[in-house]
C-alpha cells in the first residue's frame, strides 16, 4: 500500500484517519478493491484458523478483533464486500454480518 500512491485514500480509510485531499486525486479503484478483497480473504483465513465463531472474545484475539472491526468501518471495504460476499460461506457471511455489522 505504501508503494502504490492510488491506494493513500483507502490506506487512510481503513485506519479511521481524515482523508488527504492530495491523495483522494490520485485514487486507484481497481487497486482499491483488489486490497480489500485480499483483507476480506485475511478475515476469512482468520476466522476458520482462530475458529473466531467461538473465540471472538477471547483476549488472544483482541487484536484481530480491533483491526477486523476498523477495517469494516471503512466504506471501500464495505462496498467490496457488498459486492463480492456471495463468493464466500455462509457461515462466514453470517459472522461478518453479526460481528463485524457488514450487511
Amino acid at each position: 500500500m505504501r508503494a502504490n500512491r492510488g491506494l493513500g485514500h483507502l490506506f487512510r480509510e481503513l485506519h479511521g484517519l481524515e482523508p488527504d485531499s492530495v491523495m483522494s486525486t490520485e485514487r486507484s479503484v481497481d487497486s482499491e478493491l483488489i486490497v480489500c478483497l485480499e483483507l476480506i480473504q485475511l478475515i476469512e483465513n482468520t476466522y476458520f484458523e482462530l475458529r473466531l465463531e467461538e473465540q471472538w472474545t477471547h483476549p488472544d484475539n483482541r487484536g484481530w478483533v480491533e483491526l477486523f472491526t476498523m477495517w469494516a468501518r471503512s466504506q471501500v471495504f464495505r462496498n467490496a464486500w457488498t459486492r463480492y460476499r456471495s463468493v464466500f460461506g455462509i457461515r462466514f457471511a453470517y459472522f461478518c454480518r453479526q460481528r463485524l455489522g457488514l450487511s
